[in-house]
């Protein structure tokens, strides 16, 4: 059975959210605070009150826009859990980027350097177009040099993102 959770306000629920998932310091390397999206997911319903609260920032922000997004970009991996559930939500596509490699079909690639290493990314061509205005979701923004380059791969892809942050931040 659902536990309800409308008495509590937003705050209270991100609260909630806040004190299960769990952080770690200098992981995966000195300087970089990790906040592990995974430690939620063994809790049911603080999984949904997750979902509960990023749909409700997303419907505020776009409250009395024209503008809207018609296509959810999820960044691997951990962006195609949260990804998946705001695309049914809104009822449109949802269009994962991958590691390079991952992907079937003809891809559109883009290297890149991130505080951990140097990588590479993909999106299946012809999964947006240029009438596409997407929201790129991850689970976590250290130093933000991975969306950065999903950024460019859209840009590449001509795809139009509107400035929305759903990502985890630690708060030190």
């Amino acid at each position: 059975k659902m536990e309800e959770t409308t008495t509590e306000t937003f705050d209270e629920k991100l609260e909630k959210v806040r004190s299960i998932i769990k952080f770690y310091p200098d992981f995966p390397k000195k300087g970089v605070n990790f906040l592990d999206y995974f430690s939620i997911l063994y809790r049911p319903t603080e999984t949904r009150i997750l979902h509960e609260l990023v749909i409700e920032k997303i419907e505020k922000f776009y409250e009395g826009k024209e503008d809207k997004f018609n296509a959810v970009v999820g960044l691997e991996s951990r962006g195609f859990f949260l990804g998946l559930v705001i695309s049914q939500h809104f009822n449109i596509p949802f269009v994962p980027i991958r590691k390079k490699g991952k992907l079937p079909g003809e891809c559109i690639c883009k290297t890149y350097g991130t505080e951990y290493s140097e990588d590479a990314v993909e999106i299946q061509k012809g999964s947006v177009d240029t009438s596409s205005k997407v929201i790129i979701v991850d689970d976590l923004l250290a130093t933000g040099g991975t969306l950065k380059e999903h950024e460019i791969s859209s840009k590449t892809a001509k795809l139009k993102s509107p400035r929305a942050s759903l990502s985890s931040r630690s708060k030190t």
